[in-house]
């Protein structure tokens, strides 16, 4: 639970750093989901994998990522790497979240949560209520109660919160892919 509110924590820091907030997974007074999450295909060990490293270079190429910033190494939180893009001007974050099954990011109710799919995992989209220039997570069920988590937020221009959210979509398949190969 300590290491859940650190992150919490820490991402709601660092997107407030952005000049942005997210809801982050509470384990407050939240409705459950609806519906359970289906299965994922097979266990990934996300975490094994550097988050500055869960982007090859040639998709960061692709991604057309034009800066690289490693969050903290110092173990006080999980490990985040973000990626920019720079232009059109997005960040995203990618963190392998320890503790945190989707079924916390689809019970948020001050944002919009919707269960989608990344390359046949079950991954929560969450975006804010306020819509255009908030930020857009996808958060990927990797395993029990730990998800690949990309967060995308808009650091220049006007965004829709359709075309971030894609563009988020986009970076967690390529996490995926590369944590489908590395992890160890």
């Amino acid at each position: 639970m300590r290491t859940l509110l650190l992150i919490t924590l820490a991402v709601t820091g660092l997107l407030s750093a952005c000049g942005t907030g997210a809801p982050a997974p509470t384990s407050g007074s939240s409705p459950a989901p609806t519906t359970a999450p289906p299965q994922r295909p097979r266990e990934v060990a996300a975490h094994t994998v550097p988050p500055c490293e869960l982007l090859t270079s040639a998709q960061q190429s692709d991604l057309r990522v034009s800066r690289i910033e490693p969050g903290p190494a110092d173990g006080s939180q999980d490990p985040w790497c973000a990626f920019v893009v720079d232009p059109p001007g997005y960040r995203f974050v990618v963190t392998p979240w320890a503790g945190a099954g989707i079924e916390s990011w689809l019970g948020i109710s001050s944002a919009k949560a919707k269960l989608v799919g990344i390359a046949g995992f079950p991954a929560a989209r969450v975006s804010s209520l306020e819509g255009r220039g908030a930020p857009c997570g996808v958060h990927v069920s990797v395993a029990e109660g730990r998800t690949l988590s990309v967060t995308g937020s808009a650091s220049k221009g006007s965004f829709s919160e359709e075309e971030l959210c894609r563009e988020t979509e986009r970076v967690a398949g390529a996490a995926l892919a590369t944590a489908l190969t590395r992890a160890r």
